[in-house]
């Protein structure tokens, strides 16, 4: 093998290298253009989606607008027309149950125990309250009846 034929195989091999170099960052730059690629596609989605949005919601703030300022021109209702329209449910005579307000349990419930926790207080208040229940119940059955 001559000299030159040396030199010449080291260029060679020294040129395969670096074309094996460049196709690896070509395949590097293709792959990350392919991503680049997916994401702006992703994104114009993303866009065409919130114009819609966009248009949806002011279209909806135009018909509350709409609402709001007819109730603006309407004239309000006078004193004499709110008082004569209104009748109080606990005075309406068609209905008895009205003036009777629904028993409540915290009108029945017992109080909690307070202080040091002595011995036979958490039966105590047990009993206490299965009692105001009772009484609540009895209070609750009544009122449906009337």
């Amino acid at each position: 093998m001559a000299p030159g034929d040396a030199y010449a195989d080291s260029q060679i091999s020294e040129l395969s290298r670096g074309v094996s170099e460049l196709r690896q960052q070509l395949r590097r730059l293709e792959n990350k253009y392919g991503e680049l690629a997916s994401q702006h596609q992703a994104l114009k989605a993303g866009w065409r989606d919130a114009e819609k949005k966009t248009a949806t919601a002011e279209l909806t703030i135009m018909a509350i607008d709409d609402i709001l300022s007819s109730a603006l021109s309407a004239r309000p209702p006078t004193f004499d027309e709110l008082r004569d329209n209104w009748r109080s449910p606990a005075t309406d005579p068609e209905d008895p149950a009205a003036a009777k307000p629904e028993p409540r349990w915290e009108d029945y419930a017992p109080k909690p125990p307070r202080g040091i926790g002595l011995p036979g207080m958490a039966g105590r208040h047990e009993r206490k309250t299965a009692a105001a229940r009772a009484e609540y119940e009895k209070a609750v059955s009544q009122h449906a009846e009337e």
